[in-house]
């Protein structure tokens, strides 16, 4: 349920969104009077920012006008995402017979 005080604030519950039962307002801003950016979010939730990690954006989609959805994987997923992709990368090279700094160009 999306709480009624987030919704006067400014945040969208967005058509197709899955939200579970505890949903989040999160804002950033100088003030309650001078937000900038008010969300719901229905997501694994820190204590702070530097609990995250390692930080990998996966995708970055326009939702609406002036509203974007960053897809993300942290931490160990993170990690796991980057060593699959070096390992691809790798596995490339061994392939062309090359560096892995020169995969691309060969390929």
């Amino acid at each position: 349920m999306v709480p009624d005080d987030a919704i006067n604030k400014g945040a969208m519950a967005l058509f197709g969104e899955k939200y579970g039962d505890k949903v989040r307002v999160l804002s950033m801003g100088a003030s309650a009077d001078n937000l900038y950016s008010v969300e719901l979010c229905g997501g694994t939730h820190v204590r702070a920012t530097g609990d995250i990690g390692l930080f990998k954006i996966l995708s970055e989609t326009a939702v609406a006008a002036g509203i974007r959805r960053i897809e993300a994987v942290t931490r160990e997923g993170a990690f796991s995402y980057l060593t699959n992709q070096e390992q691809l990368v790798g596995k490339l090279a061994d392939t062309f017979k090359v560096s892995t700094t020169d995969v691309l160009e060969r390929v």
